[in-house]
């Protein structure tokens, strides 16, 4: 990898190029205009803090840099609204050279240094310790992004939408999740509803995480309505504390569940519940989460760094939402035929385990079990199947005194 950098390095930085060379205008908020396609206020906030990132090399016909993002899950908009800065918008031929990185494999080492032999770069990291060393020297800079200040979203939403902000107004953008502030920021919308609206999306969530931990604190001993899933859990449980203290071998231990049924069934819940009574970490994940960057090698690397933390945390629950997503290889058509055979071999893989899985339970959930791979559930995969049911009158009854702490009063009625 030395030769490629020692040749980068030979091409030093010049600040004097002809025009046709130099970065598209980038001074100010103007070379974007209000109507951006796909750009909200979140997007109009990205532009700016990397604007400033960017400014002293606006003018350079070459380089090469690593932008940190405080906020990971706010990378995603950066790379759209750089895609814009740079001019590659429409350029799907060469996206490649604005990509984001949330580890660096020795796959993704080959992928970035052929990416920077591009004349921009900009490549996002989440941190410097995922950049490798020799990476990291081949960069002309490593950024990190500041969060946008007071005055910052006051001048961002004066411009975009012709609004002044207080400043009090301006902290609670700032405390806004910029999904939330996709959905409430609106052209033609008065600030103040803008902001009442921001506040009870801040008020509400704070309420879902006071539930989310009185939640965390519930064993399935004290959950209501999960029938058979209930006892098979507590099975379990039993099961891991004998294999813990060697009375029993692994391969007596139940290692595979797959719970269906509607939204709001309770899934994500009992997981966590199980995982509690079994005294064990739960590991989340899904298929849209694996899926999240497209590429069939991200998709499997991010599946196999789930497997892997579950492998290294043992004994634990990995717990994989949406299941059902990844269909059934005897359906499998089209333009996505390979991908998802690709994708199924992949997790089935994952399943097996070259080491019998060892240590690790797999709790998959999913809405519609008839449209999963057979192969996904044969023996020693997800084999045991629990359907559940939206809960009757008596057990809603239990479950509201579960959630209340017995504060309800049972009437006749």
């Amino acid at each position: 990898m030395s030769g490629w950098i020692d040749a980068m390095r030979s091409q030093p930085i010049s600040h004097e190029f002809p025009e046709p060379e130099r970065l598209p205008k980038a001074e100010s908020l103007k070379s974007v205009g209000r109507q951006q396609p796909g750009f909200a206020l979140p997007e109009f906030m990205a532009f700016a803090s990397l604007n400033a990132a960017l400014r002293p090399f606006r003018r350079s016909a070459r380089f090469a840099l690593a932008i940190l993002v405080p906020n990971w899950n706010d990378c995603v908009t950066y790379v759209r609204v750089a895609k814009v800065l740079l001019g590659a918008n429409n350029d799907f031929s060469r996206r490649e050279y604005v990509h984001m990185y949330e580890e660096v494999d020795s796959d993704d080492q080959d992928r970035i240094a052929d990416v920077l032999q591009e004349k921009r770069t900009i490549l996002f990291f989440p941190d410097p310790a995922v950049i490798p060393s020799d990476i990291h020297h081949a960069f002309d800079a490593v950024i990190t992004l500041t969060e946008p200040g007071l005055r910052r979203i006051k001048g961002v939403v004066r411009w975009a939408y012709g609004l002044s902000i207080s400043e009090e107004q301006a902290a609670v953008i700032l405390g806004s999740t910029w999904a939330g502030l996709r959905l409430a920021m609106r052209r033609g919308r008065p600030i103040t509803r803008v902001i009442s609206i921001l506040t009870k999306m801040q008020q509400d969530n704070a309420t879902v995480e006071r539930q989310t931990d009185v939640l965390h604190e519930m064993d399935l001993e004290r959950m209501q309505g999960y029938g058979y899933a209930k006892d098979w859990g507590l099975d379990l449980a039993r099961d891991i504390k004998d294999w813990r203290s060697g009375l029993i071998g692994w391969d007596d231990v139940d290692r595979g569940l797959l719970l269906s049924g509607p939204p709001g069934v309770g899934k994500t819940i009992y997981a966590r519940a199980l995982a509690r009574s079994c005294g064990v970490p739960l590991i989340t994940a899904s298929y849209a989460r694996w899926q999240s960057r497209g590429y069939l090698n991200d998709f499997l690397k991010a599946m196999q760094r789930s497997f892997d933390e579950a492998k290294t945390k043992a004994p634990s629950i990995l717990f994989v939402d949406e299941v059902d997503a990844f269909g059934s290889r005897g359906s499998a058509e089209g333009r996505n035929a390979s991908y998802e055979t690709k994708a199924i071999a992949g997790f089935l893989e994952q399943l097996d385990g070259i080491d019998g899985r060892e240590g690790v339970i797999v709790i998959a959930a999913c809405n519609h079990p008839g449209s999963i791979d057979p192969a996904i559930l044969r023996a020693g995969r997800l084999d045991r199947h629990v359907s559940l049911r939206l809960p009757n009158r008596e057990t809603r009854a239990s479950i509201f005194q579960m959630h209340l702490r017995n504060v309800l009063i049972a009437t006749e009625n």
